[in-house]
């Protein structure tokens, strides 16, 4: 029994480590390299098998949320015929909240990518990482992990994923609203604001998937963290 102990502390460490690096490098606007995103996968096997009964749900939550946050960096990997179409949704409603709020940006498909243009600040590039793709999957694993009624998971999943698209799009365009500002290139408003931004507004899909979950997701959330150690 200690010396599963040992060992799940072991890989907990591990995958902390390995998460804060990832965390880092998408903060600073960066993509995890595939093997990266591996890594931090399979490192969540041990900790699994190795977990008590007690932990075992409330572990499978937050490997839900990990999973959900992590692996759609991997359709980085698809043919830009195909990520192009999942990108179409986040073209649409970024466009639209850059129209309404009178901002002289658009976003442009360019050499096999997506971007956004900004008269009078520049233009970067659009990546997964940026996009609603990375937190539908994480918001929909998390509500399915959750053990409550099948119909309010459904429900709490759908509701996260048709509201993403609005919060994600308010995200970019407050990022380039305060690049034209106070004069920010827009990677440098991107470090400084998306981190903040992102919290915020996952955090409050979040809130109102736990209200439909019988306020279980943080609880099962809370305790995961808990029982990774």
């Amino acid at each position: 029994m200690e010396k599963r102990k040992i060992l799940k502390y072991l890989f907990s460490s591990i995958l902390i480590v390995l998460t804060a690096h990832a965390l880092t490098i998408h903060t600073m606007a960066g993509e995890l390299s595939p093997l990266e995103i591996i890594a931090i996968e399979v490192t969540w096997i041990p900790i699994l098998v190795l977990t008590n009964e007690n932990c075992r749900r409330a572990l499978w939550v937050l490997f839900a949320a990990f999973s959900g946050y992590f692996l759609p960096r991997l359709l980085e990997l698809l043919p830009w015929s195909i990520l192009h179409i999942l990108f179409v949704p986040d073209i649409l409603f970024n466009n639209f909240f850059f129209n309404l709020l009178g901002l002289n940006a658009k976003m442009v498909t360019w050499r096999g990518g997506v971007g956004i243009v900004m008269k009078g600040v520049g233009a970067v590039g659009y990546l997964v990482g940026c996009s609603s793709l990375r937190e539908i999957p994480m918001l929909v694993a998390m509500a399915l992990a959750v053990p409550t009624e099948w119909r309010k998971r459904v429900l709490a999943s759908l509701i996260a994923s048709v509201l993403v698209f609005p919060t994600n799009a308010l995200r970019i365009a407050v990022i380039l609203w305060a690049a034209k500002a106070f004069k920010w290139d827009l990677l440098t408003s991107h470090i400084l604001l998306s981190p903040i931004l992102t919290l915020v507004l996952v955090t409050a899909l979040m809130t109102l998937q736990d209200v439909i979950l019988d306020k279980k997701l943080f609880i099962y959330l809370e305790k995961g963290m808990r029982c990774l150690f």
